[in-house]
């Protein structure tokens, strides 16, 4: 573009930088992306190259059993492995699958990527609350609980949030979650049924 050459770190977004020395399977280098929005027109992962050629990727390396598609498909990386080029087969597709160094590899990458994910699904958490106190009914009805019951509410609204992450473009839902959340506040009844309410399935939540 205009004469220069596109990298992996121009993509939108929180670009982190790897450059990690192993023992277990030599230097990895290179740079993991936090995209701004979901991929569309990539698709979602990281990849490992050895002397400039994809080897195995885009893939999330057992991540995906821990973390679902919508937060994974934000992360998109490029790694170097040049430490592994005696262990690609011999189509040059793929590395020996349990070759040691590989095995240590892809455990070493799933634990990156989960770290990855933890971190996207924690700032997406506090984006909802944040939301949830921003709504004007909410807001007002807020400010008037004391000191001390703002601040357990808001710490209900961090744990109980993630259970509503599919809606968080429907305001009205939301707007209803928080105002029930502030008559739990102002009730020793409802204080009890909080607790409940953290032990539930998202599912019976969403049916509540």
């Amino acid at each position: 573009v205009n004469e220069r050459v596109l990298q992996q770190e121009d993509i939108p977004g929180h670009n982190i930088k790897i450059d990690f020395p192993s023992v277990d399977f030599g230097n990895i280098n290179g740079s993991i992306n936090i995209l701004t929005t979901p991929a569309k027109k990539v698709q979602a992962g990281v990849i490992i190259r050895v002397n400039g050629r994809r080897v195995v990727g885009p893939e999330f390396f057992g991540a995906e059993q821990d973390y679902p598609n919508k937060i994974l498909a934000r992360i998109r990386g490029e790694l170097t492995a040049n430490g592994l080029s005696d262990i690609i087969t011999s189509i040059r597709e793929a590395f020996i699958e349990y070759d040691p160094k590989y095995v240590a590899l892809k455990e070493w990458l799933r634990g990156k990527i989960i770290s990855i994910a933890a971190s996207i699904q924690e700032e997406d958490h506090s984006d909802l609350t944040t939301e949830i106190l921003a709504i004007p009914a909410v807001r007002d009805r807020y400010n008037k609980l004391p000191s001390y019951l703002r601040q357990e509410y808001s710490q209900q609204l961090k744990l109980l949030t993630p259970k509503f992450g599919r809606f968080r473009k429907d305001k009205e839902l939301l707007t209803l979650f928080g105002l029930l959340l502030l008559r739990a506040m102002e009730s020793v009844d409802f204080q009890s049924i909080l607790g409940r309410l953290q032990e539930t399935d998202p599912r019976d939540v969403i049916t509540l």
